[in-house]
């Protein structure tokens, strides 16, 4: 077998970090893609979504502290007055 490209020694496909993926052909990366997916391992389940977390709670607070100080920094639009001749 050849070891640069999607099998492991044991013939087995390689699911991990592959450090030549961008050389490989389709029909090879389509291996590794259907073998990860069997697997389960392309699944984002395990990853925190940003909805509802604490960190968007967080993300919020800083967003209104910072409009606070930046109130008093805004301009104020003045009408203007224009004098039109007729």
């Amino acid at each position: 077998m050849d070891t640069d490209g999607v099998y492991n020694a044991d013939g087995s496909i390689k699911t991990g970090y592959i450090p030549n993926w961008r050389f490989l052909s389709a029909k090879d990366k389509e291996k590794v893609t259907a073998e990860r997916k069997r697997l389960g391992l392309n699944s984002n389940e395990g990853k925190s979504s940003s909805t509802g977390s604490a960190s968007d709670a967080s993300a919020q607070n800083t967003i209104k502290q910072l409009d606070a100080q930046n109130k008093k920094h805004k301009r104020k639009r003045r009408r203007s007055v224009c004098a039109v001749s007729p």
